[in-house]
Order: structure tokens, then sequence, then C-alpha cells
């Protein structure tokens, strides 16, 4: 297992040299609060104090802690192991796609209070936005993936409601993928 996740996180740290401009780099998080499963993923706050929670595919799978600062999920879906790392301003959740057995599509629910919403802004990620102030006050960053040799894979997100807040679909373009490679929702707030 020690091999898997030093694979993981090998594959990750890569991956990172490529990620947008801007995107924050690992760094120790207070106000975020770890699930013991992937089901319960991680609670960051907003830049207005409220709290939302972001689940990482996988449901019952229990996170593993890989260094003091991340947690690792492996089979988190077929052929897909997910690495959570706290940025110093929220949760980056990069998934690790190792072949093609593996899922185009990947979902991570997110849990919002009712004062919140996500609105897709025109690079493809979202904004949260609290309707009672009509703020921004946090974002789910830019989409992106990279493969094995760095090279940018198309990769959109979909957003659909749900019970607790929204489900935003990670979608990788079809066709010809190097494997493996590494897609990253991110979020930042309070």
């Amino acid at each position: 297992m020690a091999d898997r996740v030093s694979r993981a996180l090998g594959l990750v740290e890569h991956a990172l040299g490529f990620r947008p401009a801007g995107e924050p780099v690992v760094a120790a998080t207070p106000q975020l609060v770890w699930g013991e499963t992937a089901g319960e993923g991680v609670q960051a706050r907003t830049d207005d104090g409220l709290r939302l929670r972001f689940r990482v595919p996988g449901g019952r799978l229990r996170a593993e802690r890989a260094g003091p600062l991340v947690r690792y999920y492996p089979d988190a879906a077929r052929e897909t192991d997910v690495v959570a790392q706290p940025t110093g301003i929220g949760v980056r959740v990069l998934a690790v796609l190792y072949s093609p057995r593996a899922p185009l599509e990947l979902r991570f629910p997110i849990d919002l209070p009712s004062v919140l919403t996500l609105e897709q802004t025109v690079d493809g990620g979202f904004d949260v936005l609290n309707r009672r102030t009509d703020r921004v006050v946090g974002m789910i960053w830019t989409p992106w993936a990279r493969d094995v040799r760095g090279g940018e894979v198309g990769l959109t997100y979909g957003l659909e409601p749900a019970d607790t807040g929204a489900v935003i679909t990670a979608r990788l373009a079809p066709g010809r993928l190097a494997y493996p490679l590494v897609l990253d929702p991110s979020y930042s707030g309070g």
C-alpha cells in the first residue's frame, strides 16, 4: 500500500507543477474539519464564516493519512485514487486516474447551508454566493486536468442540485488520453 500512496502522491506533485497561475499551494488550513470517510469529506469555511462540506467519491471508504496534512482515499472509484490537500485558504481534491478503465466522470457532492448557492463562472469554475448578502464568499477554481506527460486534458464541470446543496460533476473530454492523469477540483474561502 505504501508504494501505491507514494505513486499517487508523486503523480499529484508532478501535475501540480502545471496548475493554473494563482491556485494556492499546500499549506496548513486550521479551519478544515476532516471526516473519517470519503462520504464525510472535509468541511471548510467561507469568507463569511459559514461552513460547506466537500465530499469525496468513495462513500464509506476510510481516509488514510499520507503525511501530516494530506488525506488519501485508495480506490475511490474504479482505477482511481483521490488525494485531498489543505491549501491554507481551502482544500484541493485531486483524483488520480490510472487507466482507461477509470471513469470519465467523477461526482463531488457539496453540502451548502441554505443561504449559499453555486454560480458557474465564465472560466468554468464556480463562485460560492451568499444569497442574503449577495457576496461571493468562496470559489471552486477553474477545472484542470493533466496527463502523465504534463499535457493539458479537457475537463469541464457540470452542476446539479441536490437535497443538501449541489453535486459538481468533473467530466473529462473523451479521446486519446495518456494515463495516468490527474484532475483537480479546488475550493478556496474563509
